[in-house]
């Protein structure tokens, strides 16, 4: 115990250390996390280096453990563990003082992430709800990649008020130590002490107000961290661990990312785009100040280290597990939506929804590509005709009219249906063009009340490209 308490006091230090250090660092180089950018609730530019002190405060005494232990059996899982948080850790240094392409970052995760499985650190089974364990054969390595990288992005997308990203690491990184703590090495166990000092010191920084934030550099290396070291944890028990407890540690980062990702793609930006609708930012909105809603946090995250410890002594099978992991997740989901601006029902159905439209969407794109390799070689536009009706008609316009553009005169040269009242329809208008010059224009009547006029821009051009290539006399 005293070798770890050294550990965990010299990360601790370190951290209070380091930390200012960096924060004047940060200012010089700009790395600041400005008012207004879509996640953070604050007054000011705040420093955003402080992953920097959290790695090294981490690092240091690590090494220094590696180092006087060479031959122990762990030091390969560990050191990989350290150089795939090292390359998370580069790209979000990097991210927090250049800005890194979402791509780039990805690419990065994946890479520390096939590194971990290539050291051995991997998922290969998870618990049937009905008993035994389902083998993952060759899907142990996407399982594995996907483990690490999304819990490595959930870390950071939680990481938008004060405290919460360093205060949820220590809790999780406790549950997983006292999940598993007779299955791990007792020599890997020291790995922990000093990344909890390190938390601990920099959240003398970072408790609300904070005066600096752990960037993505410390967000990303603390997933990393957190999702490696959960697989090396649960290795030594059955493969249901990581999926029926240890998973359960991460619900609520895991529940805030899973929210956050369907509600980007309902409304239609993309997923990866901050926005300021977390649960943190609804009580925010509440009016709740931040030290409560962090406490709040920090309270749900602790009954769930005790729900958590209480289904592991009581030794459940695994259905009663699920039903207790499905019902835990359902009570979030249902918070979540209460404090949402979103109704549970209407989500539901706005989500069946867009599923729909994506299907008509699909239907109307293959329309457009039918008609394209239907006219593709024709020359006129009396050959063309029967294609145009069966587009038309297929598509639900009420009446189309394409006129020629001839002297400055417009001819009609082709009419379908029967136009419409003002009153009754809506009507789309676009030119027909060709290196530049006019050709003629196509009217369109789709009544009103009716489905979206779909794929209206993938029609305007593919009508475009044939009906000017055609002799429209």
């Amino acid at each position: 115990m005293k070798y770890q308490l050294i550990l965990f006091l010299s990360a601790f230090v370190l951290a209070l250390g380091f930390t200012p250090l960096f924060r004047k660092l940060a200012l010089k180089l700009n790395a600041l996390d400005q008012v207004g950018d879509g996640r953070r609730n604050h007054q000011g530019a705040v420093p955003c280096l402080g992953g920097t002190a959290i790695f090294l405060a981490f690092v240091i005494p690590l090494i220094f453990l590696l180092l006087n232990r060479a031959g122990d059996k762990f030091q390969k899982e560990l050191a990989a563990i350290l150089v795939g948080s090292l390359l998370v850790f580069m790209i979000g240094i990097y991210d927090d003082i250049k800005v890194a392409s979402v791509w780039s970052r990805l690419a990065v995760e994946f890479a520390a992430a096939f590194l971990i499985y290539s050291a051995g650190i991997r998922i290969t089974a998870f618990a049937s709800p009905f008993g035994g364990t389902i083998q993952l054969g060759w899907l142990n390595l996407p399982v594995t990649l996907l483990w690490i990288v999304v819990i490595t992005n959930a870390m950071n997308l939680i990481d938008g008020l004060d405290g919460l990203a360093a205060g949820t690491g220590i809790l999780i990184l406790l549950t997983i130590v006292l999940l598993n703590g007779s299955q791990i090495d007792p020599l890997l166990i020291l790995a922990v002490f000093p990344l909890l000092g390190a938390l601990l010191g920099f959240l003398v920084y970072n408790f609300p107000p904070a005066s600096i934030f752990m960037g993505d550099s410390g967000s990303l290396f603390l997933g990393f961290f957190l999702s490696s070291f959960a697989i090396i944890t649960a290795s030594g028990a059955p493969g249901s661990k990581i999926v029926l407890i240890t998973a359960l540690a991460f619900s609520l980062p895991l529940l805030d990312m899973i929210y956050a990702v369907l509600r980007r793609w309902y409304r239609g930006i993309p997923i990866y785009k901050a926005d300021k609708d977390h649960l943190h930012h609804k009580l925010l909105d509440k009016g709740m100040g931040k030290r409560k809603i962090l406490l709040f946090f920090y309270g749900a995250n602790l009954i769930l280290m005790l729900t958590l410890i209480f289904l592991v002594k009581v030794k459940l099978t695994p259905l009663p597990m699920f039903s207790i992991l499905l019902i835990l997740s359902l009570a979030a989901f249902v918070g979540i939506q209460f404090l949402s601006d979103l109704k549970p029902a209407d989500f539901v159905q706005k989500i069946f929804g867009l599923f729909r439209l994506f299907r008509r969407r699909r239907y109307y794109s293959y329309l457009i590509n039918r008609f394209e390799r239907s006219v593709e070689k024709k020359k006129n536009l009396d050959e063309v005709r029967t294609h145009l009706d069966k587009l038309f008609q297929d598509y639900g316009l009420q009446a189309v009219e394409i006129h020629s553009e001839v002297k400055s005169r417009h001819v009609l040269v082709y009419n379908f249906g029967n136009r419409g009242s003002a009153a009754e329809v809506i009507q789309f208008e676009f030119p027909l063009m060709k290196d530049g010059i006019c050709r003629g224009r196509i009217f369109m009547q789709k009544k009103i009340g009716g489905e979206y006029l779909l794929c209206s821009g993938e029609l305007s051009d593919i009508l475009s490209k044939y009906l000017c290539e055609i002799s429209l006399d």
